[in-house]
């Protein structure tokens, strides 16, 4: 049995630990509905209408940034996903849900923690706040049962590090062409 190998069946029972000692169906159904994707837009809709009022123009190119962002993260984690091919908790445990998508990395932990990132640079004082619902998010996924540990935290590491080199780029981009300030972040 190699590392890799030691990793994933450590994930498993850790996984398998939780859905027998801290599993409330209850508490699955409310975590499921929080973070099924149409759940979370009318907070963003809500956060952009507030932040509109400071700055339009900051305000378009940031909601362009999330949009672009969203998109670029979630083709990036498509991606991944198929490069690992490991398969949801359901297809090992017999769980009722969705065994048609990949499980690592999770998307879930990974486009909100590119986001976290993203909203932490362009907002600064809220980061607390961002990478705080990253983290419930994805502990909302494994509650749910539609991940293991290592799906989400692995999402969030490479959410991370793609959110880090996505800000890197907006900053080259910012420098080059925002001569007089008015797109900097804040």
């Amino acid at each position: 049995m190699d590392f890799l190998d030691s990793i994933r069946i450590f994930d498993e029972r850790l996984f398998e630990w939780m859905f027998v000692y801290l599993s409330a169906d209850w508490l699955a159904n409310i975590c499921n509905f929080l973070v099924r994707d149409h759940n979370l837009f009318p907070v963003l809709l809500v956060f952009f209408v507030f932040y509109t009022k400071k700055d339009r123009k900051k305000a378009l190119l940031f909601f362009i940034m999330v949009i672009v962002t969203l998109a670029v993260s979630e083709l990036a984690v498509s991606g991944l996903k198929e490069l690992f091919e490991r398969p949801r908790p359901a297809a090992y445990f017999g769980i009722q849900l969705n065994t048609t998508s990949l499980s690592f990395p999770s998307a879930h932990a990974f486009n909100t923690m590119v986001q976290a990132v993203l909203w932490s640079y362009w907002l600064g004082s809220k980061r607390g706040l961002f990478f705080s619902m990253s983290f419930s998010i994805g502990v909302a996924r494994m509650i749910a049962r539609y991940h293991f540990p290592g799906d989400i935290f692995g999402g969030w590491v490479l959410g991370l590090l793609f959110g880090l080199l996505v800000v890197a780029l907006i900053k080259i981009v910012v420098r080059k062409f925002d001569t007089q300030g008015q797109f900097s972040p804040g």
